[in-house]
């Protein structure tokens, strides 16, 4: 079940279910007015399914509108038992089931594709077993239902890999092709969301910027495939040392901004991090209440000041030649 294509399909499926209905049912007070008490039960079992189905849609939208498709689809096929004689007089009994139940069948095809299927076919021979005498629209109306399943799986299909290149286009947007963590456009978004949330629920946010030492050098000296390496090591020890769920973003060849929720200092996070991988500065800034600009310039202020502070243990790791 995929539900971002199904969500896309549940206003319309709504829509078309209770005009299908309504349609349906003025047909029935029209034909016969045996189907008059019929009719207006299943309205009503309908409305109420219908009005439970809106009241639990704010909290839970793909469970609601999966009740509402899957019970709309057994109150048809019963409404039908009970109407199916009246309809046969009428020599329109098919012709109902397919205008009523085609847009449950597709909606419930388009929501959940082969899953889907199974369930509409189980209807269709619900009422392919009703203990009647087949008539020729009972053929067109059985037909109806099935193209509609068809043409709801195609739309799920569609829909999916719509949602699918869409995830995968935004993904490229935001993401940084060597390291695979955000860029510069993904801090821009996300810091603003970090900053909500930290604001609503009372946390500190805290941003830390970092700058890996000698990258330059090593590109010259030794190619930018060691130069590329040098990087991935470094987001490596990055990503073991802070916690599941804070921010990581490549914002420049060797620099990097970290997010942090709930994080007031960023002391022992910058040594967890060097520790691992000693040739890094960093800086840090509280960044709940001020803009983006100005937590970046504060850690960075912070961060060029240990990258003077540790000079010298960087020049014995790398090379006195690469540090000047």
């Amino acid at each position: 079940m995929n539900s971002n294509p199904s969500a896309l399909l549940y206003r319309p499926f709504w829509i078309g279910t209770w005009g299908a209905i309504v349609l349906a049912s003025l047909g029935g007070w029209l034909a016969s007015p045996v189907l008059w008490l019929e009719t207006g039960l299943f309205l009503g079992i309908q409305a109420l399914v219908t009005a439970l189905a809106l009241w639990a849609l704010p909290r839970y939208p793909e469970h609601a509108s999966a009740a509402q498709m899957v019970i709309g689809l057994v109150l048809v096929v019963l409404f039908l038992v009970y109407t199916t004689p009246t309809w046969q007089k009428l020599e329109l009994e098919g012709i109902i089931f397919g205008v009523l139940a085609a847009p449950f069948a597709l909606g419930i095809a388009a929501a959940w594709g082969w899953h889907g299927m199974v369930v509409n076919l189980g209807a269709m021979l619900v009422f392919a077993l009703l203990p009647s005498s087949r008539s020729e629209a009972s053929y067109v109306g059985l037909l109806i239902f099935l193209l509609h399943s068809f043409v709801g799986w195609a739309l799920q299909y569609f829909f999916q890999g719509f949602e699918t290149r869409h995830r995968e286009l935004e993904r490229s947007v935001s993401t940084d092709v060597l390291t695979q963590i955000g860029n510069r456009y993904a801090l821009l978004e996300d810091f603003v969301k970090f900053q909500k949330l930290a604001q609503k629920q009372g946390l500190p946010l805290l941003l830390t910027s970092w700058d890996v030492d000698g990258l330059k050098r090593i590109n010259d000296r030794k190619g930018h495939q060691a130069g590329d390496q040098y990087i991935l090591e470094f987001v490596k020890a990055l990503q073991q040392a802070v916690r599941e769920g804070d921010g990581l973003y490549r914002t420049g060849g060797d620099e990097f901004v970290a997010l942090h929720l709930g994080l007031a200092s960023g002391g022992r996070l910058y040594e967890r991090v060097r520790a691992n991988f000693p040739s890094v500065s960093g800086g840090w800034s509280r960044a709940t209440n001020v803009s983006l600009d100005h937590a970046l310039t504060e850690a960075d202020v912070q961060m060029y000041a240990e990258k003077r502070a540790h000079k010298a243990i960087i020049t014995s790791i790398i090379g006195e030649s690469q540090t000047r």
